[in-house]
């Protein structure tokens, strides 16, 4: 008995790890990467902790961030990370974040690696403010607007 459940939870892992394969392979041609380049950013995901299939869900937006501002996917998956784990910028709101960024790269000439290094010291100062401002994305959005 114990060998057919094991059996069961391998053919489950293998239609997983098919899945995730699949969803990669048509991640990279909607945002025209190699497939290649991204695995490489969702393994700097998951060496960052992130579960593998949180790290899937990002990778779309950090491609299609990759292609549009010439950004190194290493780099781009380090920034959506900074987003997720110093600003609070929740997962479904990764597009949102990254376009703040590129926003910003593109206005001030910061570079997007740039950005991702110092999160945490945007977070650490968006944490302190006055909560005026309930939403980074919201506050970031409208600070680059006016720019």
């Amino acid at each position: 008995m114990s060998g057919h459940v094991s059996e069961v939870r391998l053919r489950v892992r293998y239609a997983e790890t098919d899945r995730m394969a699949a969803s990669i392979m048509q991640l990279a041609r909607a945002s025209h990467q190699l497939p290649e380049d991204m695995r490489a950013g969702i393994d700097v995901l998951a060496g960052k902790g992130m579960d593998p299939r949180q790290a899937i869900q990002m990778i779309g937006p950090i491609g299609r961030l990759a292609t549009a501002m010439k950004v190194d996917l290493a780099d781009g998956s380090a920034a959506a990370f900074a987003n997720l784990n110093n600003l609070q910028v929740s997962l479904a709101d990764t597009t949102k974040g990254l376009d703040i960024m590129a926003l910003g790269s593109k206005i001030g000439s910061f570079e997007v690696a740039d950005m991702a290094a110092d999160a945490a010291g945007v977070a650490v100062g968006w944490l302190v403010a006055p909560p005026r401002i309930p939403n980074y994305l919201q506050g970031m959005g409208k600070l680059l607007q006016s720019a």
